[in-house]
């Protein structure tokens, strides 16, 4: 006589990515096994121990309001709840980690991406015994062999996991079902899944390839509006898998700027994708296009953990993720958001990162628009995007060292006011304010008693600065 749903173990199942959750619901429902109660955040986790008193703890260890260490923690000191079993779900390859779960009660420790039935069997091993010992040092054991991995890629391959879990459990329930909802359900799921690997990969291969993209061609004009229409429509299945309501405000018409489309592409796809791994469930997002003149500004907005101000400019080095991630700050799946500060850049844009005065985070990627056609239906605007700000520089070469003051600065150069002094050739270039930038540029007459500065080359300091610039600055001018 099979057993009533409610005679069937109660799970409670704490997890922030809700397709990763279904997966997890799906495996442990079939064929009558289990009952799951699952909520997103570790207070969440606490609120429905009280209500549930469940038989079982599964629980993700990065997680909002209450990551699962301090759930853990909580949990073991309260009599109620001290001696049942608590499993963790976590794509943490750190064996630090894994000890400091096992040092705040944790039973088990489940590496994502795990199979289905490996779920299945450790769930009714706790529930069998409350008493596991083996389980968890068998996991701690097969940590240790990734001690020898560089922070990074743990970082990145924490963040592929996610992805893996879903792809490998949808493909199992793919074949057991036969119902057409449950298998669109999983089909999408599976475009999911692999839409987030295959931009995780691309990351990589862009941020390891850099002098590679350096040499790609970008002299075509690129119509932003187009690429973000394409965008959105693919990812849709990303925010409908987090039952996220996307909105957008793209104008009907074509906004061209000087690129290359898979460059462009790619950098506003890693953004799109951003706000659709951190939008809370059932929240809101909006995609928007807007031509200001002559730039091109394409803003994504979520109602996601805000970034703290102080971070952003780390934010976009590699050396920072992890530190960063660490420290609970949001950076984003695996290498993307490099990725796209690099994409800017080479096409003389800039991203801005800001938490919205409601919550949430607005993501802004800037490009300088193409030149004029006349084209019907073609919105036109001008080349590089300059901001009008005095900066002082000193210009060196060989034994001759000139101080001048910015009129105009930007990607690509800088109209300076030299006093009359007769310079020409490449100068090294610095920034008394700003001691980490430095450059190199050609000096020409501009025509008009000032001199053109040309960037031959830019080093990370100085495209902080000008990323800083930009953000905070108003009234760009926009020279043909």
């Amino acid at each position: 006589m099979a057993e009533s749903s409610t005679e069937l173990p109660l799970i409670l199942l704490a997890e922030d990515d809700h397709t990763i959750a279904y997966v997890v619901q799906r495996v442990l429902e079939d064929q009558q096994r289990f009952r799951v109660t699952w909520v997103k955040d570790g207070e969440a986790a606490l609120e429905a121990a009280e209500a549930e008193c469940p038989a079982l703890f599964l629980l993700d260890l990065m997680m909002p309001r209450r990551n699962g260490f301090e759930v853990c923690r909580r949990l073991r000191a309260d009599d109620r709840f001290k001696d049942l079993p608590i499993c963790i779900l976590t794509a943490l390859t750190d064996p630090q980690a894994h000890q400091a779960a096992l040092d705040a009660g944790a039973n088990l420790l489940l590496l994502k991406p795990f199979r289905s039935q490996d779920l299945r069997e450790a769930v009714r091993g706790l529930l069998e015994s409350e008493a596991n010992a083996a389980e968890p040092a068998a996991q701690a054991a097969v940590a240790a062999t990734t001690e020898s991995v560089p922070q990074l890629l743990k970082l990145v391959a924490h963040d592929m996991r996610g992805p893996l879990t879903v792809f490998n459990s949808s493909l199992t329930f793919l074949d057991s079902t036969t119902d057409p909802a449950e298998r669109l359900e999983l089909v999408e799921s599976l475009q999911d899944a692999s839409q987030r690997l295959t931009a995780m990969v691309d990351a990589i291969v862009g941020v390891s390839e850099r002098e590679e993209l350096d040499k790609m061609p970008r002299d075509s004009r690129v119509d932003i509006c187009t690429i973000v229409r394409s965008v959105v429509s693919e990812y849709k299945v990303a925010f409908k898998a987090r039952e996220v309501e996307l909105e957008t405000q793209i104008p009907d018409l074509a906004i061209e700027c000087m690129g290359n489309e898979s460059l462009l592409r790619c950098a506003i796809s890693n953004a799109v994708l951003n706000a659709s791994d951190y939008s809370p469930l059932g929240g809101k997002a909006r995609v928007t296009v807007v031509r200001d003149r002559g730039e091109c500004a394409i803003t994504i907005s979520d109602e996601g953990p805000g970034i703290p101000a102080q971070v952003v400019d780390r934010l976009f080095e590699t050396s920072n993720l992890v530190t960063l991630k660490s420290e609970g700050v949001r950076v984003g799946k695996g290498l993307g958001l490099v990725l796209v500060r690099r994409i800017c850049h080479l096409h003389q844009g800039y991203v801005d990162v800001r938490t919205s005065v409601t919550g949430g985070t607005d993501l802004t990627l800037s490009f300088p628009t193409a030149q004029a056609t006349g084209e019907q239906g073609v919105d036109s605007g001008a080349g590089e995007l300059r901001v009008p700000i005095r900066i002082r520089m000193v210009l060196k070469k060989d034994n001759v060292s000139v101080e001048v003051f910015t009129r105009e600065l930007g990607r690509l150069g800088a109209l300076v006011d030299a006093g009359g002094a007769n310079l020409h050739g490449t100068f090294e270039v610095r920034l008394p304010e700003f001691p980490t930038a430095f450059a190199s540029a050609r000096v020409l007459d501009d025509g008009q008693g000032g001199k053109e500065l040309q960037w031959a080359e830019l080093n990370a300091g100085f495209n902080d600065m000008l990323d800083q610039i930009y953000r905070t600055v108003p009234g760009a001018n926009l020279l043909s």
